[in-house]
């Protein structure tokens, strides 16, 4: 599950297809263009799996 700080790889057609951080347990900002603009949202996981098949989530871990 999500926890804040890890990174959400979101998938579609088998493929990774669009990233984004989870800010909480519940939780997603993304980032997608729009007219040639960066522009991000916040985003309920359940909402995005809605569109997109999976998501993995992946947490630095320090070795120090």
């Amino acid at each position: 599950s999500a926890t804040p700080g890890c990174l959400c790889v979101m998938y579609k057609g088998g493929n990774p297809i669009h990233v984004g951080v989870a800010i909480g347990n519940d939780f997603i900002i993304h980032g997608h263009g729009q007219h040639g603009r960066g522009a991000s949202s916040i985003v309920r996981h359940k909402t995005l799996l809605q569109v997109f098949e999976r998501i993995e989530y992946f947490r630095h871990v320090s070795n120090h």
